[in-house]
Order: C-alpha cells, then structure tokens, then sequence
C-alpha cells in the first residue's frame, strides 16, 4: 500500500479506521510468522525426543 492510497483512505473513511486496518494487518502478519516458528521448534522437539529414545532404547 503506497503512501497516496493511505492518505486517500484516511481522507475518506478516517484516521482510526486506517490504522485499526493497518494495526490488524501488522498483527496478523506477526501473528502469523509466530505461529510458523512455533511449528518448527515443535518439529525440532519431537525430532529430538525421537532420537533419545532410539538411544537409551525405548
């Protein structure tokens, strides 16, 4: 979104609702990359527990 469109937004519906979009927009996207890195170090963990029961044999 190019600075043009986000003065012509502010201009037609509002300051708050342009930055509530843009407050959500941030925190979803956040959000998002959180959950992403929260799925990898499950992966790691499970992976890791795997190989420490391969090796005290249970």
């Amino acid at each position: 979104m190019d600075m043009s469109a986000i003065v012509q937004a502010i201009g037609s519906i509002g300051f708050p609702i342009v930055m509530c979009i843009i407050m959500f927009n941030y925190i979803r996207s956040t959000q998002d990359a959180l959950v992403k890195s929260l799925d990898a170090l499950t992966d790691t963990v499970k992976e890791l527990e795997r190989r420490l029961k391969n090796m005290i044999g249970e």
